[in-house]
């Protein structure tokens, strides 16, 4: 009785533990301040007659708001892609390994999915 209380409990809890470590992971953050590093960087590395044709405030304006929208609406929803795009891979993997006849049902799936 207590194995299969434990067989119950302890998915939960690495589960937990996997997503605890996901968050601590900082993947957003870490690539908005890569990015407005390098953006930085290039900046400074312009000559002086190419820095003085550059704004200062847009420079200002890209580091602050344009950097965090280029991270969450392109970088991480391409992470998000690639998961559930590695999802119904292994899905499809088990499905057509338990009926080969499912592979057409399958790529009329993963096609709808890419599409939409």
């Amino acid at each position: 009785l207590f194995a299969v209380g434990a067989l119950y409990l302890v998915p939960y809890v690495v589960l937990n533990s996997l997503d605890y470590y996901k968050s601590q992971l900082k993947i957003s953050e870490d690539s908005q301040r890569f990015l407005q590093d390098n953006i930085f960087r290039k900046f400074s590395n312009y000559s002086e007659r190419a820095r003085k044709s550059v704004n200062n405030a847009e420079m200002g304006l890209t580091m602050v708001a344009d950097v965090p929208e280029i991270v969450e609406s392109g970088y991480m929803k391409c992470l998000e892609i690639a998961k559930y795009l590695g999802k119904l891979a292994v899905t499809s993997y088990f499905v057509i390994g338990e009926n080969p006849d499912a592979a057409g049902p399958l790529l009329v799936a993963g096609v709808a999915v890419i599409t939409f």
